[in-house]
């Protein structure tokens, strides 16, 4: 093709005189020169050549092709000058890293000719202008830089219109035809070119003036200053997975596909040009579309999402030096390594480990000022695998000796005195003991040796310090899978001094990073707002679960630090903190253990603890004033949480208060009961038997109760190791525990946790003279009585041997209320109401007898409440609502007027929902919003919890009967993100479908039918992956229900009638064809309305009058159509009247 090039299309004539004619061609050299640069440094990326090391680093590329440069640029060893001074120091600048944003396309050209295995460097192809055939990408760059020499040469000449508009054409097409090419991902730069040269000069002109910052002098404004989105120093790293690797579609379907590779490529060229948030939100949408799948391909293509995100925030931390974008960079990096490790090849995940060494690297360099190699050797990714080994062999060691407790030790379920089992169960809980304390000191050992290597990273310190622990690890109960609650303490003079701030400010920030590259700290606790966006008003912005990290051995978060992992302050500092405004439990904050530092510092803290809790009051100079007051509080907030609640037929919840039971019970009873007594020991089994020792427990109770302890400390292990790492739900108890262990550890719990609870009564009803004298001595902590039988049988859902045992309760003493309340509760749980409500009356009755009209006990609680659940069940809601008001009073003066109890709670959630069925809406929703506050408050340190998140979607359903659609959805929207985090991946549990099957027609009746149409899809892709994709089930069904309606409010006719055609023809095939059912005839109305809405009314007429008959046959003739429901997993939703059929 001859040069220069004929116009491919006749352009318009934009320039009609010689000015406009000079102004344009100024204007078509700036857009070259942004363009067209954008387009050949593209290319250069996507096909550099990887550095012998497997390193697709500039620096390390170009290092590797040095030789071959230095011979380009002196023409030697049979090469061309091919490269000029100026441009060999852009490529090995003296000081820094090459940039590749200040390259030109000379620079750029000579290195695609003679380092990309894109031609050989002889093809003659590099030295001509190429066909009006020749359409490949190569061919395009070559035009890109005959063009840039052409206009170069001739900018300060004259340039004939007809060649002026050969080149605006010519440079047109091609960008046109790399934009089809690069699709969506090419560069805001070469848009903006394409865009510019599609419309008038004089448009172009005033558009350049703005936006445009090479253009001439005289059409630019005064010079822009750099914002956020400059192009930052470094913006030549390039990340190690191109779109090359991931056209593979796995599992993605073609559109998903190609959405996914267009989303890359367009961050891709947003991050070359240094648009980083624009390229973060692109790799972002991209890893969504991939997530949640565990298939090889999709593994890959995440962790190219996840890596590319890691390099986004790696550039902007070295462009704003903020600790926490070097973090999070590394935590990205460690997810995609995760997620590498998964597949067989191990040649991404080594390329995935040398972009976190290089992050690290830039850490150790940038942020703590390491300036000797094996300073900055002590923080990559290799250097951490000695710590990593050390906590998987410890997790070996504790499985372990986990077989062999259960092979060689049982428990039984009898409380008989036999010498041999005490004895078995003695050497039991002395090897748990054992085990915990050789994990605690292992634990602090590995966390030690890391804060060694940190104070190496940065130098000496400046002052002595003392990096302490709280929680489990100060009580030696950590587990492998335990969450470190650390502390820097500095001397008192070093508060002031801000380089001594600054100083451990890093180190805390160098141990953070070191615990991320241990692999177990999921990326959704990070809080990247691009993917965790928890203060967004969307649910769906805060959509990442990393389901393939394990939460495991990670530095946890707690009050004083803020959103930092460990605060630095003083010993009397943190004392004051502690006792004044902490929210933790006191037997937390009062166990302390040295990590690493000056045990002096730790002393110090000690001291002023105890200071404070030393004095002693009257009760014979033995007990502290304060510890007392603090362990009465925490007795009271036991009693409150655990004491003798109201067994609720929710099985979710009822399988989870009893792991937490289980697990996390006996530990706090035990501190408590150290802290009022004034034992300094930490460890659970060193109290009990100081305890023991200074007469407050019988030797019996001290077995029984250290026997509780080590129950509670083996399933505490036993259900981490089965989900295989820190988990908030717990799915079945049998998975973790057999009935024996269960038996075994209530037999001790049942007497102690009454004890503390009339203690906690006896506290409430005589506050004004002061907490009494606990005396455990009167208490036997072993009972294995029919009634504490019938309430584990109650605990494990097994209703059939609860029942047995009360019965024989019964029979035993005829005259035992509580004994007729406990059999109605189980005659509840079996369906049968009639028995059930016919004991609990008896039990009222007699109740009366014995205390008169008061009835001011627990029981007579119990017994109006099931009496109210029967009634309300039965639908008999004002009895129902009398049952509750009465048992609401009776508490009140039992626990105290607006008490936080969980009986309180149960109760008005249960009256809630009972005046919601009688259409006082307003009275329900102040009954849901009292329960919960009363709920967050007693559940606000265990993370999530499941009754919390079931008052929360009540409290919607009570709002979306206001019509208060708005407040409903954040319900619903809290409610999700709540399940999400409770139950780990959202594909585990049906509870998180129906939350976003709440959330969309909370959203659709808002008239947000775009977001709704993402929830219901979002929800319909769970449920057919919890019982599969060719699976009938009800579930399914309602949920394409509910689709449909959302897509027709979306005005997507023809999808809603597809997916109410297969929601009625599975509806069918569950039911039946020939069933008569209202949740098949609604469907049909649905289609019937979508129909009509179509303008085919002849099918709109069919399916009305099936409709119409088939409500007939449900409800009779009296019942109109329109008026028929459709039910969510957890709640029953009028359709809005405007989406009624209009008949």
């Amino acid at each position: 093709m001859p040069w220069p090039p004929t116009a491919m299309e006749s352009p318009p004539k934009y320039h009609t005189n010689r000015k406009e004619r000079v102004t344009t061609r100024k204007v078509l050299h700036g857009i070259l020169t942004r363009t067209g640069t954008a387009a050949v440094r593209q290319f250069l990326l996507r096909n550099l050549p990887p550095a012998p090391s497997g390193s697709l680093e500039l620096p390390d590329v170009l290092l590797s092709k040095k030789p071959l440069l230095s011979r380009l640029l002196h023409g030697t060893a049979g090469q061309p000058k091919a490269l000029r001074p100026y441009q060999y120091k852009m490529l090995f600048p003296a000081m820094g890293e090459p940039d590749i944003g200040l390259w030109d396309i000379p620079t750029m050209y000579a290195l695609i000719r003679y380092m990309c295995d894109v031609m050989p460097p002889h093809w003659l192809g590099w030295e001509r202008f190429p066909d009006k055939h020749d359409t490949q990408p190569v061919h395009d760059v070559i035009r890109i830089r005959f063009l840039h020499r052409a206009m170069f040469s001739e900018t300060h000449g004259r340039i004939p219109e007809e060649k002026l508009n050969s080149y605006w054409s010519c440079l047109k097409s091609v960008l046109e035809r790399l934009a089809n090419y690069y699709g969506k991902s090419f560069s805001d730069e070469v848009l903006f070119g394409i865009q510019s040269l599609s419309r008038p000069t004089s448009t172009v002109v005033s558009s350049t003036r703005s936006s445009v910052p090479f253009a001439p002098r005289r059409l630019q404004s005064r010079p822009q200053s750099a914002g956020p989105q400059a192009r930052t120093q470094g913006t030549a790293m390039a990340s190690v997975i191109g779109t090359t690797d991931l056209q593979t579609a796995g599992t993605l379907d073609p559109h998903q596909h190609s959405s996914f590779l267009d989303l890359v490529r367009q961050g891709d060229t947003d991050f070359s040009s240094g648009q980083l948030d624009g390229a973060e939100n692109n790799f972002a949408s991209a890893l969504r579309v991939v997530h949640r799948r565990d298939d090889a391909v999709s593994l890959t293509q995440q962790a190219a999402c996840l890596e590319k995100l890691g390099l986004v925030h790696l550039q902007r931390a070295r462009g704003t030096r903020h600790p926490r974008d070097y973090k999070t960079a590394v935590a990205l990096y460690n997810a995609a390594v995760a997620r590498g490790k998964e597949l067989p090849a191990r040649e991404l995940m080594n390329k995935l480990i040398h972009c976190l060494d290089m992050a690290l690297k830039a850490v150790a360099v940038e942020m703590a000022g390491a300036r000797t190699q094996g300073a900055i050797d002590k923080l990559t990714y290799s250097a951490d695998l000695p710590h990593k080994r050390t906590v998987q062999s410890l997790r070996n060691y504790a499985m372990e000796r986990m077989q062999y407790l259960e092979s060689r030790y049982t428990y039984t379920v009898s409380a008989d005195q036999d010498p041999f089992r005490s004895l078995a169960e003695k050497q039991r809980g002395e090897t748990v003991r054992i085990l915990y304390r050789k994990m605690s000191d292992t634990i602090k050992r590995v966390v030690s040796a890391m804060v060694q290597e940190c104070v190496t990273i940065q130098g000496k310190p400046p002052c002595p310090f003392a990096i302490v622990a709280f929680g489990s690890l100060a009580r030696e109960e950590a587990t492998p899978y335990t969450d470190l609650n650390l502390a820097v303490l500095l001397p008192e003079s070093a508060e002031a001094d801000s380089d001594h701030l600054s100083y451990f400010g890093k180190l805390v920030i160098l141990l953070d990073l070191k615990m991320l590259n241990l692999g177990e700290t999921v990326l959704s606790s990070i809080g990247i707002k691009s993917l965790n966006d928890a203060g967004s008003s969307n649910p769906l912005d805060d959509w990442f679960l990393d389901t393939v990290t394990k939460r495991g051995f990670c530095l946890g978060r707690w009050e004083l630090s803020g959103r930092e992992p460990v605060p630095i302050t003083t010993p009397t500092r943190l004392a004051q903190f502690q006792i004044k405004e902490s929210r933790c439990q006191p037997s937390d904050w009062t166990k302390v253990t040295l990590v690493e530092g000056e045990q002096a510092l730790v002393d110090a803290y000690e001291g002023s603890l105890n200071s404070h809790l030393s004095r002693y009051s009257n009760f014979g100079n033995k007990i502290p004033v304060l510890a007392n007051d603090k362990a009465c509080e925490e007795i009271l907030e036991l009693s409150r949480r655990f004491g003798s609640p109201v067994i609720d037929t929710d099985n979710e919840t009822m399988i989870h208060d009893v792991a937490r039971e289980l697990q996390f019970l006996p530990s706090r009873m035990v501190a408590v009961l150290g802290l009022y007594y004034g034992v300094t020991y930490k460890n659970p089994w060193a109290i009990v038997d100081e305890l023991g020792r200074r007469g407050v427990l019988r030797p019996n109770d001290v077995h029984h109760l250290k026997v509780a302890a080590s129950i509670g400390a083996e399933v505490r292990l036993r259900t981490q190791f089965a989900a295989g790492g820190k988990k908030d739900a717990v799915r079945s108890l049998s998975q973790v525990c057999g009935r024996e262990l269960i038996f075994r550890f209530y037999f001790t719990i049942s007497p102690l946790q009454d004890m503390l609870h009339k203690f906690a009564q006896d506290m409430v009803s005589r506050r004004r003279s002061g907490p009494r004298q606990l005396n455990l001595s009167r208490t036997v902590l072993i009972d294995d009585s029919l009634r504490v039988r019938g309430n584990i049988h109650l605990k494990l859902l097994e209703y059939g041997a609860a029942e047995q045992s009360f019965s024989d309760m019964i029979h035993e003493n005829v005259t035992d209320a509580g004994a007729m309340v406990d059999y109605g509760r189980t005659l509840l749980g079996v369906g049968n109401y009639t028995s059930a409500v016919s004991f609990f009356d008896r039990a009222l009755s007699m109740m009366e007898l014995m205390y008169g009209e008061g009835l001011i006990t627990p029981i007579a609680i119990r017994a109006l409440y099931y009496s109210a659940v029967a009634a309300s069940d039965l639908g008999d809601y004002a009895v129902a609502m009398a049952y509750l008001d009465k048992a609401l009073k009776i508490a009140g003066k039992l626990y105290g007027k607006d008490a936080p109890h969980v009986e309180v709670a149960t109760i008005r959630q249960r009256l809630g929902e009972a005046q919601g069925k009688t259409g006082d809406h307003f009275a329900a929703m102040s009954q849901f919003q009292t329960s919960l506050e009363i709920r967050k408050y007693l559940h606000r340190n265990e993370g999530n919890h499941p009754a919390i998140s079931k008052l929360i979607i009540a409290l919607g359903e009570t709002l979306t009967n206001c019509q208060q659609h708005e407040k409903a959805a954040a319900c619903y929207e809290e409610a999700l993100r709540m399940r999400r985090t409770l139950h780990g991946a959202p594909e585990s549990h049906p509870s998180v479908a129906s939350a976003l099957n709440n959330l969309g027609a909370s959203l659709q009746s808002s008239g947000e039918s775009i977001r709704a149409i993402e929830c219901h899809e979002e929800a319909l892709r769970i449920y057919r992956q919890l019982y599969g994709e060719r699976c009938d089930h009800r579930a399914i069904a309602d949920t394409l229900t509910h689709l449909g309606v959302a897509l027709f409010g979306d005005q997507q006719s023809v999808k809603a009638v597809q997916t109410h055609t297969e929601a009625l023809e599975m509806k069918r095939r569950i039911f039946g064809e020939e069933a008569q059912q209202e949740s098949i005839a609604e469907t049909l109305g649905h289609l019937a309305r979508t129909y009509k809405a179509m303008g085919e009314e002849g099918k709109a007429s069919e399916y009305t009058a099936q409709e119409y008959t088939m409500t007939r046959a449900v409800y009779g003739k009296a019942h109109g159509i329109g008026s028929n429901t459709f039910m969510t997993d957890d709640r029953s939703s009028t359709v809005s009247p405007d989406l009624e059929f209009d008949r």
